[in-house]
């Protein structure tokens, strides 16, 4: 009898030592984790696909079912209803521009452009044009605006030009030149006068932090080095890395937090630099990295919903 008492006391404590534990993980997470809707592209072995994720309840949603087509880069629109991206659906290998509801609703594409490839959309902040690269201008890619009627070229060189990421006031883009060697340079565009600031060299996927003070970039030593993620200073000009510079794995597609707080991003590290990711989501100070997934796809290019 004494003996079946203490088995009993002994149960009781575990199961509250269980509810703790749990108590206590759920009010860290909570302290720590930003709550955050993300759109993102996975890929299993055959192809890349949207997916949107609540990551507060880790619900995943597969918006594009496709399994011939790669779509990608997903990008909000500022209200949060439709997402932009880019898939070869149409022809094999030739990108053209895509808007779907934030269900995955009405896939319709913005450009038919045959032979030419439209990608890396990105919505201006009011919400009335996208901006975009293409190849269709003398087989060099150059960065085009549209509002899905009319589209306008806004470089023009011999250079290739890509990424385009819009400041929050709608007034200048940011954008890479690509040159030899897969070295490049990131730019600050001025829309009005066309002038270019050069901010960082061996920099790509820009991303402007919500009151415009800051870019997060991918920073690369070409040709063989790792990608890690820098922010720029726009008012002092100052430069530095966020992640660890180790030469084991990359980490990539920076994305801010609406209230400017948190940068999500894909990394590789999980997978010893194989070009496999996972996303992470870390202080806006490259603080307390945090890992969001850890499914057997490769998930990357996420952005968060406003």
């Amino acid at each position: 009898m004494i003996f079946f008492k203490l088995m009993l006391r002994l149960m009781g404590m575990m199961v509250v030592t269980v509810i703790l534990s749990i108590l206590l993980t759920g009010f860290i997470g909570k302290q720590i984790k930003p709550v955050m809707i993300l759109a993102y592209m996975a890929r299993d072995l055959d192809s890349w696909d949207i997916y949107s994720m609540d990551v507060g309840r880790d619900v995943a949603i597969r918006l594009t079912h496709n399994d011939d087509a790669q779509e990608r880069y997903p990008a909000w629109s500022p209200d949060g209803k439709q997402i932009a991206y880019h898939s070869d659906a149409l022809y094999p290998s030739i990108y053209d521009l895509y808007v779907m509801d934030a269900s995955g609703d009405h896939q319709i594409v913005l450009w038919e452009t045959n032979f030419h490839n439209d990608a890396m959309p990105a919505w201006s902040p009011d919400g009335r044009y996208i901006a975009y690269h293409s190849d269709e201008f003398d087989f060099t890619y150059q960065v085009y605006i549209t509002d899905g009627h009319m589209r306008r070229r806004i470089t023009n060189g011999t250079s290739d030009y890509f990424h385009p990421a819009w400041s929050p006031d709608g007034t200048q883009l940011a954008i890479v030149e690509g040159l030899e060697a897969e070295a490049t340079r990131l730019y600050i565009l001025d829309l009005s006068s066309g002038e270019m600031q050069l901010i960082a060299e061996n920099g790509a996927f820009p991303a402007w932090s919500p009151e415009g003070t800051h870019i997060a970039f991918v920073h690369q030593e070409p040709p063989n080095g790792t990608d890690d993620i820098y922010l720029y200073d726009l008012t002092s000009g100052e430069i530095r890395n966020l992640t660890a510079d180790n030469f084991l794995y990359n980490d990539t597609h920076p994305a801010w937090s609406p209230d400017g707080k948190w940068i999500v991003f894909a990394s590789d590290r999980f997978w010893g630099g194989t070009e496999w990711y996972d996303l992470f989501v870390m202080d806006s100070d490259g603080e307390r990295v945090q890992r969001l997934t850890s499914s057997l796809m490769s998930e990357a290019a996420p952005d968060w919903r406003p």
